[in-house]
């Protein structure tokens, strides 16, 4: 913390910070996942998710428990 900010600013700004860092993380394992499923069987196919947070932030969706919701949602569309 600098001590000139806002602490709770900082503070949001940390947890944004590693919850972008652990979606990141969960989507890349689901994307590896789904390429290993596609090469194990060649003519299906899985769409794979931008890992990018910015793109899911616009969602509103910043933790991995949201995206997981927001997935199911979106399937239960279907």
């Amino acid at each position: 913390m600098s001590g000139y900010g806002n602490y709770m600013e900082e503070s949001n700004l940390e947890w944004y910070v590693e919850k972008a860092k652990e979606l990141t993380e969960y989507i890349n394992e689901m994307n590896k996942v789904a390429d290993q499923v596609m090469k194990d069987n060649p003519d299906m196919v899985i769409y794979k998710l931008t890992n990018d947070p910015k793109h899911w932030a616009e969602y509103g969706i910043h933790t991995v428990s949201e995206l997981e919701n927001y997935l199911d949602a979106e399937a239960a569309q279907c």
